[in-house]
Order: C-alpha cells, then sequence, then structure tokens
C-alpha cells in the first residue's frame, strides 16, 4: 500500500514540477516505449529518433532520424558502462551517477539533431538542445530521469544547462524522499 501511495505521489510531485508545459500521461509515456527490446542498440536508438520526432520533442526532420539516431547511439555506447540500471529510481541516485548524469547530458545537448539550409542556402547544424536531451535521457532511464522544457526551466529559474539539470534533479528527488518518508511515516 505504501509503495502504491509513493508512486502515485511520484507521478503528482512530477506533474507539479512539470506544471502545463507537460502533461504525464501513462499510456503515451515513454514507459511502454523503453521496454521494447529491439536486438541492435541502433534500432532502439533510431526508435528513440522517430519518437522524439513524432512527439515534436527534438525537431529532428525525417530526412535526417538516421543521423541523430547515430548521434543517440554513439553517446550511448560511450556512456552504457557507467549508466545506472534502468530499474533506478531518481531517489536512489548517488551522487556519481548524478554527476554521471550531468555529464551525459552535457555531452548529449550538444549532439547533432538535424541539418538544415539556411535562407543563403548554406546547411546548418541543429544541436539537440537541453529539451531534447532531458527528454532522450528520460526515454533511455524512465524511472531516474525527469523531462523538461523551456517553461519548467523558466518556472524554476534554470538556464538548460547540464549543471541546471543535474540541479532540477536534486530538487525534484528531495522532494521524491520527502513524499517518501511521509508515506512511511503515515502510511
Amino acid at each position: 500500500m505504501v509503495v502504491a501511495l509513493y508512486l502515485i505521489l511520484t507521478v503528482c510531485v512530477i506533474n507539479l514540477m512539470m506544471r502545463d508545459s507537460m502533461r504525464f500521461n501513462l499510456k503515451s509515456s515513454y514507459l511502454h516505449f523503453i521496454y521494447l527490446k529491439p536486438k541492435k542498440v541502433q534500432q532502439r536508438m533510431a526508435a528513440i529518433s522517430s519518437k522524439m520526432h513524432n512527439k515534436a520533442i527534438v525537431r529532428i526532420s525525417k530526412d535526417h532520424h538516421a543521423l541523430a539516431a547515430n548521434e543517440i547511439s554513439s553517446l550511448y555506447n560511450n556512456f552504457s558502462p557507467r549508466f545506472f540500471s534502468p530499474q533506478k529510481m531518481l531517489h536512489s541516485l548517488s551522487n556519481d551517477e548524478l554527476n554521471f548524469v550531468q555529464e551525459a547530458f552535457g555531452d548529449l545537448m550538444h549532439r547533432t539533431a538535424s541539418m538544415r539550409k539556411t535562407r543563403n542556402k548554406q546547411t546548418s547544424r541543429i544541436e539537440i538542445g537541453p529539451t531534447g536531451a532531458a527528454k532522450i535521457l528520460f526515454a533511455l532511464r524512465p524511472n531516474a530521469m525527469v523531462p523538461w522544457d523551456i517553461p519548467i526551466r523558466s518556472n524554476h529559474g534554470l538556464d538548460g544547462s547540464a549543471l541546471s539539470c543535474r540541479s532540477f534533479l536534486i530538487t525534484v528527488r528531495i522532494h521524491l524522499i520527502e513524499l517518501k518518508d511521509e508515506c512511511e511515516n503515515y502510511g
């Protein structure tokens, strides 16, 4: 009973943190998506790239899904030995794991999401950015990551840097731990 109440309160905290900028809908969330187990990492990253495009999370041109998938796959391959378990919850992340998230977020946000032609016909590189990075990490680790966007960052006075991502996760973690303690005390 305490665990069920804790999970419900976790969703409520996430909803409060996100305000009206993004509704947390379990039926259409990444939770059903993340448990698909493609045979190859590249297939999974292509699926994430496609999901990002379909949800208008990152402006990934359909012509550049392979490029974005390669970028996400490269990040995953570089960081996978240090990635914590997909079952690990935000409230139980260690400081070392939060430092890892900060590093991975900082790397991911500067990777290429897409390319586009400018008015003067030059090619311009579009970065994944802080919103896309947070939501991609959420797709990879939905139990420990909290997606965010510009209204959420503005509401919390955050600048979108890797350090602000870590700070935001710590803020959410503190609220979750407080809720967990209250659930255990008042069961």
